[in-house]
């Protein structure tokens, strides 16, 4: 991955979602798409809201055109487009996941050039709710020289 937690939303970033979010270690929820993204090898990142404790998942993979294009099907099948994320070429979408521990989250799926983002939170109740990371995270891939 060329990009470290702290490039990809960095924490001025993270203070200006919420000054009351820190970034923490911690293994993305089992059953989520940021699992599965760590998984096959790619950064998976989690802030927690200090108070509540609820826990953001944020993980990226860098993956090949095929492989892409059955993820954005897939995608589109389970999820709404959500065309504010990003521009043509790229895609995102949002809809709701339940976990392993059937807990149930909202999540985003952003394909950026030949990157897969996920965020997800029971935290994200709107799809408008995490463009405040969403789009400066979009902002670093596409800077990253893709």
């Amino acid at each position: 991955m060329p990009l470290t937690c702290d490039q990809l939303l960095t924490p001025e970033t993270v203070y200006a979602y919420n000054p009351n979010v820190s970034a923490t270690q911690a293994a993305p929820a089992a059953g989520s798409t940021a699992a599965t993204i760590q998984g096959i090898g790619g950064m998976a990142c989690q802030l927690t809201n200090n108070s509540s404790g609820i826990t953001i998942d944020i993980a990226v993979a860098s993956l090949d055109p095929s492989e892409l294009e059955d993820l954005k099907n897939k995608a589109a099948e389970t999820s709404q487009q959500v065309p504010t994320y990003t521009t043509p070429p790229d895609e995102g979408y949002f809809g709701p996941v339940l976990l392993k521990n059937n807990k149930r989250i909202n999540e985003a799926q952003i394909f950026v050039g030949n990157y897969w983002l996920t965020l997800s939170s029971e935290e994200f109740t709107e799809p408008g709710a995490l463009e405040q990371l969403s789009t400066p995270a979009i902002a670093a891939l596409k800077a990253a020289k893709l």
